[in-house]
C-alpha cells in the first residue's frame, strides 16, 4: 500500500508536523527551502522520509531537565498517555483515528477498546489524568493536554519538544501487557535528557558539548528512582523490547559508539526510530544502525 504524507511547515520553513495519509490521498504540501539553504531541506527532506516511514509523529513537550509532566502523574501512566498521544489531531489536540478518507473523532468506548486494561486499571488511569487534567471529556471528544502534547506548531514559551512516532510507539504498547506498562514509562522517562544530535542520554542534552556529559549506568538509574538491582532488572526487559521497521527489528537502549573528540566511545542511548530531537539524520542513523538486532 503506497503512503502519502501531509507535511505542514512554519513561517521559518521549518517542519511543524507530519503525518500519514489515506492511500488514495495524493497531498503532500512542500514549502521550498530558500535559495541557498540546500542543507536545511536535504534535512526536512530526510525527515519527511523518516516520518512517512514511521507512520507520522507528534510533539511531547517538556521542560529542560525536568521529569515528564511535571512528576505529577503515576509512572504506569505515562505510557499509556504517550500512546493515546498517537492518535492526536492536527492542531486541536483531540483524538481521532483515520477512518476512509476523514479523521474521526474517539470516544470513551474507543479508548477503552485501545488501551486493553481491564475495568479497574482503567477506571485508575481515568480518574488519574483527569483529575490532573492531561486528558479531557468534552460533547465532541476527548483531548489531551496541550501542556505536554502537540501536533502541529509548538509554542515558544522555553519548553523543549521531541518527535514520537506513531508506529513505533504503537507496536511497543501493543506487544507488551498492562504490569509492563511502567516499563515503558521509565524508557520515555528517559526522553527529557535525549541529547539532538544522537539520542544520547546524558545530563545536559541542550548544550553543543552535551556528550561530554553522559550519563553512566548509575546515574540512569538514579534519575529513573531506582535502586541499582532494579535497575539491572530494568535493563534486562528494556532488552527485550524490539521495534520492526522494514521487516527488521531494533532494540529501543543500548550502548552504541560514537567518535567524540578524536576518540570512540560508548554512551547509552534512545533508539531515534522511537522519538527524537534531532534534524541531522546521518547522525541518528548511525544511533539506529547500532542497534539493529542480529
Amino acid at each position: 500500500m503506497a503512503k502519502n504524507t501531509v507535511v505542514r511547515f512554519d513561517e521559518h520553513g521549518n517542519i511543524i508536523s507530519s503525518d500519514v495519509i489515506g492511500e488514495n490521498d495524493n497531498i503532500r504540501f512542500i514549502k521550498p527551502a530558500k535559495e541557498g539553504s540546500k542543507k536545511y531541506k536535504k534535512n526536512d527532506d530526510n525527515i519527511c522520509r523518516m516520518s512517512d516511514e514511521l507512520g507520522g509523529f507528534y510533539f511531547m513537550l517538556y521542560f529542560e531537565n525536568k521529569e515528564l509532566f511535571d512528576g505529577r502523574i503515576n509512572e504506569k501512566q505515562i505510557s499509556r498517555l504517550i500512546y493515546l498521544a498517537t492518535y492526536l489531531d492536527y492542531d486541536s489536540n483531540r483524538l481521532v483515528e483515520r477512518r476512509g478518507r476523514s479523521n474521526e473523532p474517539l470516544y470513551e468506548k474507543d479508548i477503552k477498546e485501545k488501551l486493553k486494561l481491564d475495568k479497574r486499571v482503567y477506571k485508575e488511569f481515568i480518574e488519574e489524568v483527569v483529575s490532573k487534567n492531561l486528558l479531557t471529556f468534552q460533547d465532541n471528544g476527548i483531548y489531551l493536554s496541550e501542556r505536554f502534547f502537540c501536533k502541529g506548531k509548538c509554542p515558544k514559551d522555553g519548553r523543549k519538544f521531541s518527535r514520537v512516532y506513531i508506529s513505533t510507539v504503537r507496536q511497543l504498547y501493543t506487544q507488551v501487557n498492562p504490569k509492563q506498562h511502567k516499563t515503558l514509562s521509565h524508557l520515555f522517562k528517559l526522553l527529557p535528557f535525549c541529547d539532538f544530535e544522537y539520542n544520547i542520554i546524558t545530563k545536559h542534552p541542550n548544550q553543543e558539548d552535551s556528550l561530554k556529559y553522559r550519563m553512566t549506568r548509575e546515574q540512569v538509574a538514579e534519575l529513573l528512582n531506582v535502586k541499582w538491582e532494579t535497575y539491572k532488572t530494568l535493563e534486562k526487559n528494556f532488552e527485550d523490547l524490539v521495534i520492526t521497521v522494514h521487516g527488521e527489528e531494533y532494540y529501543v537502549m543500548c550502548s552504541v559508539t560514537i567518535k567524540c573528540g578524536g576518540q570512540k566511545k560508548s554512551f547509552y542511548a534512545i533508539n531515534p526510530l522511537l522519538f527524537n530531537s534531532g534534524n541531522e539524520i546521518d547522525k541518528l542513523k548511525n544511533v539506529w544502525t547500532q542497534m539493529l538486532k542480529k
